[in-house]
C-alpha cells in the first residue's frame, strides 16, 4: 500500500511511530522485569 502524503505529514507520522515504538519497548522491558521479580518471589516462597 502506498499513500500519497506530503513530506510534512510523512515526517510527522515517522516521529509519532518512533514515540509508539519507544513506548512499546519500555512496556516490554517493564513486563520482562515484572516476570523476573515474580520468579524471584517464587524462589523465596519455596525455601
Amino acid at each position: 500500500m502506498k499513500f500519497n502524503v506530503s513530506a510534512e505529514v510523512e515526517k510527522f507520522l515517522e516521529k509519532e511511530l518512533k514515540k509508539v515504538e519507544k513506548t512499546l519497548s519500555l512496556h516490554e522491558d517493564y513486563k520482562t522485569e515484572m516476570n523476573q521479580s515474580s520468579f524471584e518471589f517464587e524462589d523465596i516462597k519455596e525455601k
